[in-house]
């Protein structure tokens, strides 16, 4: 009777270890997957997180707002901008290039570029517009011109994060000495991009003034001058007939 006992009850002991798990556990785990998958993830990082380290970029007494908001962080020369919030083409920028060191003209200005910032997702482009070819005709020929003469994109710089002020933030130093080439020539082509410093780096209301030592082609150091402004609507200007006493100067397109 005991040896008959004793088998009842290894068999009860069996059947409440081969017990399954209670459905509670399961369906807490399935809510949880649920949860997880609905939050969606940022499109980028925390400006708080990508900004640590920098220290903003004062250049008036005032600290009113300006163009850029420049970020500069002096351990590694790194120079990060934020754009105004909802840039696009309709907001064009003016940028005299200027060698100001390195070069028997230097400091005379080298050039300069019409431009506009266009996003693709996660990325900015700078886009130089086409002004060259234009048509005074007739509709047809109006609208055949942004058709067949389309912009140039100049550079595409990715965004790295969404700044304080909610516009894009880009590493502006990468823009300006990697891509050094696309605004100078290809004189300016740098032997050593990682090798450069800060020399300018002044944010005003209308514009902005970065300027960068780094090894050229050829590995002799330049200063490039960049000069970003922001270009107004027309204030009512008018061209008048030139003076043939101090020369002509004429605007040329096709």
């Amino acid at each position: 009777m005991h040896r008959f006992a004793s088998l009842i009850f290894v068999s009860l002991l069996s059947v409440i270890v081969a017990t399954p798990v209670p459905a509670q556990t399961t369906t807490k785990s399935a809510t949880k997957s649920v949860t997880s998958k609905s939050v969606p993830r940022p499109d980028f990082p925390s400006h708080t997180t990508v900004l640590k380290g920098f220290d903003k970029v004062v250049s008036t007494n005032n600290a009113s707002r300006t163009l850029f908001t420049i970020y500069r962080r002096n351990k590694d020369q790194q120079v990060f901008a934020e754009l105004p919030a909802g840039v696009g083409p309709s907001q064009k920028f003016y940028i005299a290039l200027t060698v100001s060191s390195g070069e028997r003209f230097a400091g005379l200005q080298a050039g300069e570029m019409y431009v506009y910032f266009r996003r693709f997702n996660k990325s900015l482009a700078l886009i130089e517009p086409n002004i060259g070819v234009r048509s005074t005709g007739d509709r047809h020929s109006k609208a055949s011109v942004p058709r067949l003469f389309t912009d140039r994109v100049v550079m595409e710089i990715p965004i790295v994060t969404m700044g304080p002020s909610g516009g894009p933030v880009i590493d502006i130093d990468a823009l300006l000495v990697n891509g050094a080439s696309r605004f100078f020539g290809s004189s300016a082509r740098s032997s050593s991009p990682r090798l450069f410093s800060i020399k300018k780096c002044k944010a005003f209301r209308d514009n902005v003034e970065l300027a960068f030592e780094l090894p050229t082609s050829g590995g002799r150091l330049k200063t490039l001058h960049y000069s970003i402004s922001k270009m107004g609507s027309s204030p009512g200007y008018a061209p008048r007939k030139a003076d043939e006493r101090i020369g002509f100067f004429t605007t040329t397109y096709r």
